[in-house]
């Protein structure tokens, strides 16, 4: 048996080269061979994990959510793909809350070895792959704007900080999307999340969500009228959804909540989306839910 760990230099606040081989000592138990590889660049883990495809039983990402969407990335739809197990070291951890998996590092690393397999759904964006959220408008770009120094100073206030001046911009963005039983949606709107998780920023938005259905929830904000005051009541609903979850607009007629699962998006001004915390592009979007693609080791 054979496990790689995937990991950011920048995991623990840049602690991890030390918590090395404590790591190591708890893999051995199952692990005949445990091989370290540390992250060079952006897109990095992608690589590393694509060429862990066939050579290895278990990848381990070590990190935070970004670096394990990249693993993901690298093995989706690839043959003999490896289980997967997380290690939350980032500043939010939306996968782990989402998961179910411990944030304590060292319960987190007795998951991986002792744990359960279970399968989830991965998220198709064009040619790229997520775990858990595809998003455009208010807020949406301080997760990937936020300076990587910034984190590991004042972990998730920075990203508080970043996107708090977003709530007081206007945001009109003009999109169509077509939803897998063919209701269409052309207009403006505020916010969009497409979603996959329990968790969203840090926040339990829908505890209830299920994550192996092959099909993902979504929410439209539409944005009817713009001025000071619209765009302010746009943002309070925003901020409604992460402190009270998204069944709490569900009664709003300016909010659409359904499942599908596949949207394709056009996006004539080519407005900005989050892909899991990172850039997600900002072309048209052909968005489908792989259904049980990969299998990550759970309590």
């Amino acid at each position: 048996m054979k496990c790689i760990v995937i990991y950011s230099p920048f995991a623990k606040r840049g602690r991890i080269n030390k918590l090395k081989s404590q790591i190591e000592v708890i893999l051995k138990e199952k692990y005949k061979v445990v091989d370290f590889a540390q992250t060079e660049c952006a897109g990095h883990a992608v690589a590393l994990a694509r060429d862990a495809c066939g050579k290895y039983d278990l990848i381990i990402a070590v990190g935070g959510d970004g670096t394990f969407s990249q693993v993901v990335c690298g093995v989706a739809e690839q043959p003999n793909k490896p289980r997967l197990a997380f290690l939350p070291a980032g500043t939010v951890n939306d996968t782990a809350r989402s998961m179910h998996i411990p944030l304590k590092f060292k319960s987190a690393i007795e998951v991986a070895v002792n744990g359960r397999p279970i399968y989830f759904d991965v998220l198709k964006t064009n040619s790229k792959y997520g775990v858990y959220v595809l998003s455009a408008g208010i807020c949406t770009s301080c997760t990937y704007l936020t300076k990587q120094r910034n984190k590991q100073i004042l972990g998730f206030i920075a990203y508080f900080l970043k996107g708090f001046s977003s709530f007081f911009k206007k945001y009109c963005i003009p999109l169509k999307i077509t939803l897998d039983n063919g209701e269409v949606h052309d207009t403006n709107f505020s916010f969009v999340l497409f979603f996959n998780s329990r968790s969203v920023a840090g926040f339990p938005i829908n505890l209830d969500a299920e994550l192996d259905d092959g099909k993902i929830d979504v929410l439209l904000l539409k944005n009817y009228k713009t001025g000071p005051f619209k765009s302010l009541r746009n943002s309070f609903n925003v901020l409604r959804l992460f402190m009270f979850g998204y069944k709490s607009l569900s009664k709003s007629r300016q909010i659409v909540l359904t499942q599908t699962t596949r949207a394709m998006i056009e996006n004539p001004q080519n407005v900005e989306f989050n892909l899991d915390g990172d850039f997600g592009g900002k072309d048209d979007i052909d968005l489908s839910v792989l259904k049980n693609e990969l299998q990550i080791m759970v309590p």
